[in-house]
């Protein structure tokens, strides 16, 4: 084939080359419709949310949550402050220092972002009345967020405790019945 004829084939693959370059340059791009997306947004603090307590940064938590944010884990009372999570997250990072996350799935809608995650870790201290056992745990979860001006507002944990109190060599124990009423009384 002479030159001339492989020309229109050479341009037509240049423009698609050089179109998919500039279109990933924008993709990427910071300011980018898809940077200013905002759902992609939400993802992305939730993910450096998670980034940030598999490195126990409690500072970048702190600036991932406002002061007043309502972290609510199920089977607790009442929702958590920022603060009094720490506080929790460094108890719970007492017991198991090498805390990891796997996401395994994220969606966001609106101002909501859920999370299905593994979280990983071996007891090398104390955790909620069990001596440290050095047992490797692993249990599943699903986190619930919503944001609010690039923060999240609120966060709603379901994760599997019992399972992981298993994991533990924790068992349940039912509790005991009463007597049943003597006869005639």
């Amino acid at each position: 084939m002479s030159p001339r004829a492989s020309f229109p084939m050479c341009r037509c693959l240049h423009r698609c080359c050089l179109s998919f370059l500039l279109g990933l340059g924008l993709a990427l791009a910071p300011g980018s419709a898809r940077a200013a997306d905002p759902a992609a947004a939400n993802k992305q603090i939730v993910w450096e949310a998670f980034t940030a307590l598999d490195r126990q940064d409690d500072a970048r938590i702190r600036g991932l949550l406002p002061e007043d944010a309502a972290i609510q884990i199920a089977g607790m009372p009442e929702p958590l402050k920022r603060d009094e999570l720490i506080a929790f997250l460094r108890e719970y990072w007492r017991a198991f220092p090498d805390t990891l996350h796997t996401l395994h799935l994220i969606l966001a809608e609106g101002d909501w972002v859920a999370v299905r995650v593994t979280c990983e870790g071996t007891q090398r201290g104390d955790y909620e009345g069990v001596p440290a056992s050095g047992r490797r745990i692993a249990y599943e979860g699903v986190h619930f967020m919503r944001m609010e001006k690039g923060l999240i507002r609120e966060w709603w944990v379901l994760e599997d405790s019992l399972g992981m109190m298993r994991q533990l060599g924790m068992r349940l124990v039912p509790a005991r019945a009463p007597e049943p009423p003597e006869k005639g009384k």
